[in-house]
Formats: C-alpha cells, structure tokens, sequence
C-alpha cells in the first residue's frame, strides 16, 4: 500500500468491533465496507465480503481485539486490496489518444478485474477506476486539499484530464471467516482416559518378563500396522491429544522436544532397576510435564531429525501429533530402562511421523495419529516406516541382554548413521519447492491477457450470432407479413367476384397498414386543470384526470372511410392490443406505481409517464453506438415509442399478439435494443415486452440477468437495467388477457 492510502484509512470514521472471528462474522452480516486492524495487521472488507488482507492473513484475528473503519466509498477497500495485489501494468495510454471513455468500454465488455490509474503528468489530482467482473466505480482525489469524489463526478472529471493513465489487473480473492471450532475433551477427562489406559496395560503385562511387556511403543506401533479397530481409532486419538495438550505448554519446536525426551530417556537409561507399575504412570506424567534441561550426545540423532522435519513445515498451529508420540516415547523409556537403542530408534519414528503430518495439520482441527490419516507420503513410507519399528524392537529386546559397555557402542554406532526415516521425509517436495514450480507474473500477466482477448472474441462471436437471429427473425416476420397481403387479396378478390359488383367506396386496408400509418396523441381538454403531472404531486385525483384527458389518432390516410378487415377504423384501432397498450400507460400505470408506494423503486419510469405526448405505431429510433471499438448508426424498430414533446423517447415496447408465449429471443431482442436507445439518450425511461399469452422461463431468465446487480451494487430499484455511466431503464414484462393489462415484472 502507498503512504496515502494508509493515512487515508486512518481518517476513515470508525465503528464498533467486538473482535476475533465473532466481531467479524458480526461486521459481515450488516454488509460492512471499510478496514478492520489488529496489530500490523489489516484486514478489508466490501459489502461484508473480506476481500483480502495485505501482509497477512485471517489467523491474525482469531480472538484478537482492534479496530474497524468505515470506508466513505465502496470502491475504497477494494482499491486498497488491487493497489497490493497489482504487479506490472497491461498497458498504459495518453489521454489524447485514447481517452478513457473508449478504454472504459473494452474493459466493461471484457469482463476486466483491475483498476485504471490517471496520474502521471496531471497536477489536478489522482484518478481511479476500479473494477470487478466488468462493473466499476469511480473515486479521485483532486486539489491541494486531497478532496474525495466519486462516481459519475469522478469519472467525467478523469475523462476530461490530460495525462498518461495505466490499466493494472488485480486478483480479487474472497477470504472466508473460519467458523467457531467445536468443543474439545476437557484435562480431566482426558487425563482419567490416559491413567485407565496406562493401568490396563500394566494389568495385561507380565510382571518378570520385561520383553513381553505391552509398552505404549508396542501399542502406536499397532495403530500404525492397523490393529486398533477403524471405530475406535478416532476416539483413541482424541483422547491422546487432549491428555497431551494439559501436560504440556503449545508451541516448542520439535527439535526441542526431541532433546527433552532423549535426555529423558537417557536418565532413565542410567536406572539400575525397573520401577513398579504405579511409578512408571508417575514417571510419564513428570516426563511429559518438565522442560528440557541439558542435552546428553544420545540425543543428537534425534535433534537431526527433527530439525529435518521442521525444514520441511509452513505452519505450525498445532503441536499435539508430536506431543502425543513424544508421549509414547516417554512411556517405553520408563518402563523398559534398559533398551536406549529402542528408544532412539523411536524418536527417529517420531520425527518421521511429525514431518509427514504437516499436510494434515494444515487441514484439520484436530490431527490424527494415525499415519494412514495423518501422513501425506506415499504408501511405500509407511510400510517402511512400520518395518523399521518391527527392527527397532527386535534391536531393543536384544539389547536388552547385552553388557552396559555393549549397549554404549551400538548407542554410539546409531548416533553417526541418520535414520532413514528421517532422510524419507526430507526427501518428500517442500512448500518452497512448490513455491518455485509456480507461473511467474509475467506469465500470469500474458494469462490474463489471453483470457481477456479469447472473451472479447467469444463476445464478438455472441453478437454476430445474435445479429444472425435478428436478421432470420426479420426474414421470417417479413415473410409472414407477404403471406398475410397475399392471403387479404385472394379474400377480397373472393368477395368481389361473389357480390358480382365494383369494389365498395373508400379505402380497404391491412391490419399492418393501418398500423404503420397510425400515430397516438395524449391530450387534455384544458391543461389548467387536472393533468398526470399534477395527479404525480398529489394535487388531482384519479376521476378528474381521466374526465380531462383524452387519447387522439393521427392517421396517413382517410379514416373516415377506411376499412380494415370489413371493420370500420375506428373500431379495428380501437380493439389494437397497441391502443390498449398506450391507453393502459397514460391510464392506469400511475396510479398503480404510487397506490402501491413504489415511488421511489420504479421512479425512473414514475417520473417519466407525465411527460408522454405522444406514441408511434411501429416506430423507429435512431441511435448511434460503438460495438469493437468502431462506431455504428441503425434504426432500431418498436411496436410500440412513446415519446414526450421533444421527440426523445420516454418508453419503447414490443408485442407478442400470437398464442404462444413470449421466447428468450424476444426478450434478447428487447433487451438489446433498448440498451442501445438508453446508451444514445438518457430521456429513456422503460422497456416492455407485452404477450397476450405468457413468458417461457428462459425469456424469465433473462430478463433476470439483465436487470443482476454485481458485486458492490446496494441498488433499491425495481427490475432496473444499469447502463454504462447513462443511469438505466427499468425493464418491465406485461401479459395482456381478457381485455386486462398484469404487470408480471416487476411485482407491484
């Protein structure tokens, strides 16, 4: 982080932390934005989602107390995370070349997880935009006195600054807040399971015969081969641990503990006789329970292989695998004081154990002593390792007969070999040897970069497929459109021939034809009196703006005597599913906006509706947008553009009058095009899709997308389709049945 954004958070206002993973949880459930501090340790947090910690990581915070900041802006914690997190630049432009606007665009489309920053060569200030997944947000810092702005202000004041600007992607990884743990064995318990096993064995045992005695060697050695049943495996370990966890602090390095139990061992080496059973249960608990004192040469082996497995951890957390076997270690030197031989044979074991267990100790809570759970080596280790314990004992109940001068040589001989073991485990990959196996951030960088080309080119390949679908559907319209003329004229020339006379007087028409030449009108009898602008400030009711106003038609030709379908005008309008449309909106769509106080969620479209004055059937806009970094003009055609007295469109609508239901093609459709009007003007309040039938799921699904917040979004409005820095639209699905219009979405 940067010396300013570091003062920047210790500005940020502050907020209650109850500390540790509770306090937390707590900040994440009220969507917390801003910094959380314990120690030198800082942990940032979006819409409660931690979203990194910089020099750090979430065990800092277990059970700890600190701080919590509130950042002013949403884009403030993630850009502290990207700032950290950010390497090598993309790539880096000049404003007068390429303005950020264009380069905001591309990296919108190309779904772009990073932040721009503008401030080489600009004396205004320092300019940020940061995103996420394509969406983005804006903050600056400008003037003598660092002023904060943001969002639209920022944005528009970095596009119009002169000066060379960077785009740095940035990897954004959530971070999970660990769960409480569960409940362990309290000491005591723990302690009555250890001292009933240790008496239990010393039942079983014969008194006289010293080699046949069951020694807690012996018995991990039958763990590891699997003779303890795989039910009663879990509650044994358990219980060893937590015996071990009262009797001995956390935390000592395992070379240290090597060199406390060898020198254990050692001592009890130097008794001259046998201790009865009760005082070999006293002398584990006083050997597992003293510190470590002085370092006697039998025990060098030992200090080598556990230095051999601390070269091979990343993390410690836990000790209590390695107090456990230490424990059984202790155990068979008390009660077998004659077998030194065995006893550094087992501490070799230990290691062995200790070193192969760092995979699990990373992964789980309690860790098993149990090798075929707790050791990540191949199976061919283990089976070594158990064979070498076979040999130990043997060694051990051989030496047991031999001179002290003899057991002193082959203690010796033992020392100057190295267990294998030992050079087992340190043969295993280290966490540093993995470390250099990873991609460099040059690779990564040109990772990203391929990544963002191979999605701009599956984008492409989406709107020409797209663009492929509107030009099959317009053939296929147009092609229903021929039949349907073909099909009037062959009807009307039927019934020409049949009344055996000349055509009637006046125009006959299509449906489509009186359609296309027909505009819409709202109009009052007199504008001092209740009008929708003054029935939206709650100034006129409902009755007396519906006796003022009145909905008038423009036609192309002579509605007099026009007749559609052997109908009148008048009425085949009249009975349109679009009149019905158009009525329904100036009408009714109001009132029910403001009966239902959604005011405020659907005030784009609330706003907008006394404005209308005017709709056209099967009308067209011109809108001009740029799509792969070129500029493109069209028309894109509605069934249905309200309009207010300027000209510029208020609400655009499509309609479906057939009995199927309304397709995902026509919801794509819709969606599309209103986007490219809402883009070219800002006046564009609403987007229907209105069916006399109903919406296939997938037309739902959708519509849905569209209207999807991402990320940082706290959005309240309705169905409402955020467009690039342009406001939005709300998007809106009508069905249309027995004469009735029914909002489907959204749900009022």
């Amino acid at each position: 982080m940067s010396m300013r954004t570091v003062e920047l958070v210790s500005e940020w206002d502050p907020v209650s932390f109850d500390g540790g993973y509770d306090g937390l949880r707590s900040l994440s459930d009220r969507g917390f934005s801003g910094a959380v501090t314990a120690g030198s340790t800082q942990l940032f947090m979006l819409n409660g989602t931690v979203v990194g910690i910089p020099d750090g990581d979430i065990e800092a915070f277990d059970g700890a107390d600190g701080t919590a900041r509130a950042a002013p802006h949403d884009a403030l914690p993630l850009l502290v995370v990207m700032q950290d997190r950010a390497e090598a630049p993309r790539a880096q432009y000049y404003t007068e070349d390429t303005a950020i606007s264009e380069v905001d665009r591309t990296l919108e489309d190309g779904n772009f997880t990073g932040y721009v920053e503008l401030s080489e060569n600009v004396l205004s200030g320092d300019y940020y935009l940061v995103y996420h997944q394509g969406r983005s947000m804006s903050v600056a810092w400008v003037g003598n006195s660092r002023k904060l702005v943001t969002d639209e202000d920022a944005f528009e004041q970095a596009n119009d600054e002169v000066g060379i600007y960077q785009v740095m992607p940035a990897d954004v990884r959530p971070v999970e807040i660990p769960e409480p743990p569960e409940p362990t064995t309290s000491s005591n318990d723990a302690g009555t399971a250890a001292g009933a096993a240790t008496a239990d064995d010393a039942d079983e045992s014969s008194g006289t015969d010293v080699g046949r005695n069951v020694t807690p060697d012996s018995a991990v050695a039958d763990e590891r081969e699997g003779t303890v049943p795989e039910a009663e495996s879990p509650r044994t370990n358990e219980r060893a641990v937590g015996a071990n966890d009262t009797s001995e602090p956390d935390g000592p390095s395992s070379a240290d503990d090597a060199t406390a139990t060898g020198t254990e061992r050692t001592a009890a080496a130097a008794t001259e006789s046998t201790p009865s059973e009760p005082e070999a249960a006293e002398s584990v608990a006083e050997s597992t329970s003293r510190e470590p004192e002085a370092v006697e040469p039998a025990t060098e082996s030992a200090q080598r292989n556990a230095k051999t497995a601390d070269a091979t951890r990343t993390e410690r957390p836990d000790t209590s695998g390695s107090r456990t076997t230490r424990a059984g270690s202790t155990g068979a030197s008390t009660d077998r004081p004659e077998e030194p031989v065995a006893a550094d044979d087992d501490r070799t074991m230990a290691a062995a154990a200790d070193s192969d267990a760092v995979g699990a100790l990373e992964t789980r809570s309690v860790p098993s002593l149990d090798p075929e759970r707790s050791s990540s080596t191949p199976e061919r280790t283990t089976a070594a390792a158990r064979s070498q314990a076979q040999q130990s004992g043997t060694a051990a109940d051989s030496a047991s007969s031999q001179s002290p001068s003899a057991r002193t040589d082959t203690t010796s001989t033992q020392e100057s070999q190295p267990p294998e073991s030992s050079q087992s485990a340190s043969a295993e990959p280290t966490v540093e040897d993995v470390d250099r196996t990873a991609p460099s951030p040059e690779l990564e960088a040109e990772l990203e970069a391929r990544e963002a080309e191979i999605a701009e080119l599956e984008g492409e390949i989406r709107d020409l497929a797209s663009e492929n679908e509107e030009l099959a559907a317009e053939r296929d319209r147009l092609l229903g459109e021929l039949e349907e003329a073909r099909a009037e004229i062959q009807r009307l020339e039927e019934e020409l021939a049949a009344a055996g006379g000349p055509a009637p007087s006046g125009r006959s028409l299509s449906a489509a034809e009186a359609i296309d030449g027909t505009n819409l009108f709202v109009r009052y009898h007199s504008k001092g009196e209740a009008t929708l602008a003054k029935a939206r400030d709650g100034s006129a009711d409902r009755a007396s703006v519906e006796e003022n106003l009145r909905l008038e038609h423009h036609t192309q030709f002579d509605a007099g005597d026009a007749a559609v379908d052997g109908d009148s005008f008048e009425e085949f309008l009249h009975a349109s599913i679009q009149y019905r449309f158009v009525d329904w909106l100036v009408r009714n769509l109001l009132y029910e906006i403001r009966d239902t106080g959604h005011e405020n969620a659907m005030g784009v479209l609330y706003d907008a509706l006394p404005a209308v004055d005017r709709a056209e059937l099967n009308g067209t806009v011109s809108v001009t947008y740029t799509e792969n970094g070129q500029e493109h003009r069209s028309q894109e055609t509605f069934d249905v553009v309200v309009r207010d007295r300027m000209g510029n469109p208020l609400v655009v609508a499509n309609i479906n009058d057939a009995r199927q239901p309304a397709t995902e093609g026509q919801m794509a459709d819709i969606v599309r095009n209103a986007e490219r009007v809402g883009n070219a003007s800002d006046s564009l309040a609403a987007a229907f899709l209105v069916t006399s039938s109903f919406f296939e799921p997938e037309a739902l699904e959708t519509a849905e997308e569209a209207t999807s917040s991402g990320l940082f979004s706290r959005d309240k409005r309705k169905s409402f389709v955020n467009l690039s820095r342009k406001g939005g639209y709300h998007l809106c699905l009508l069905e249309a049945r027995n004469d009735e219009f029914h909002l489907a979405v959204p749900e009022l």
